[in-house]
């Protein structure tokens, strides 16, 4: 089972899209082990092993992309998807090798559609 992290610092963002990755089959019992993070500090700490990255840009102890840059470097086939308010955050995020950038609000199609190209591992 593969491992998805969901870092966002607004809660009701976290159990949305967990929620609705669930529902579509790419989280869960059958597919990933859901993991959610508030802070940039929680997302470091619960980045080992993880296959898919969702992480907001703007995080309240700092820059989201700081963390998919570091996922990027320790797992270079994982799946990154910044998610954003700001659409000036895009091109940064593609330059830390982030896989997508999805502004916000984001569509449950589109965040499905990001995310689901990923297979578990293991």
């Amino acid at each position: 089972m593969g491992r998805l992290l969901i870092v966002d610092d607004d809660q009701d963002t976290r159990a949305l899209v967990a929620m609705a990755l669930g529902q579509h089959g790419v989280a869960g019992t059958g597919g990933f082990d859901v993991v959610e993070a508030g802070t940039l500090a929680d997302g470091f700490a619960a980045a080992l092993g993880v296959n898919v990255l969702v992480v907001d840009a703007h995080l309240p102890d700092g820059s989201g992309l700081s963390l998919a840059e570091h996922l990027r470097g320790v797992s270079p086939d994982a799946r990154i998807v910044v998610l954003s308010g700001a659409v000036d955050v895009a091109e940064a995020a593609k330059k830390i090798g982030a896989d997508e950038f999805l502004l916000k609000p984001v569509s449950i199609g589109r965040l499905k559609s990001a995310v689901g190209s990923s297979t578990p591992a293991g």
